[in-house]
């Protein structure tokens, strides 16, 4: 599931979701440099066959030489199937700076 601007939708299965991808991956990435990605305040719950991990999530980059961040808190749901772990739910929401951080 998605959500932007009041709207959301639903999605299942990796191809119908790789679809909506494809343009963030291919987009112009132009101005962007030494773009960085760290995890910290992971936590992870297992029971029986499902599992749910958070953590926050905090990009550091340049854009056009100036230096920007930006921060998020993921929750990713899992359920085994099979013996394997499959991702079930996921949610990405933008984290609020305090003034002059980004």
């Amino acid at each position: 599931m998605g959500v932007d601007d009041s709207t959301y939708s639903i999605v299942k299965g990796w191809d119908s979701l790789s679809v909506n991808l494809d343009h963030v991956f291919a987009s112009d990435r132009a101005g962007i440099t030494d773009f960085k990605v760290d995890k910290d305040f992971i936590t992870i719950k297992v029971v029986n066959e499902s599992a749910w991990v958070a953590c926050r999530e905090t990009n550091t980059f340049k854009f056009n030489g100036a230096e920007k961040k930006g921060m998020r808190l993921q929750m990713i749901a899992l359920q085994k199937i099979a013996g394997q772990w499959k991702i079930a739910g996921f949610l990405n929401g933008l984290l609020k700076l305090p003034a002059g951080q980004h």
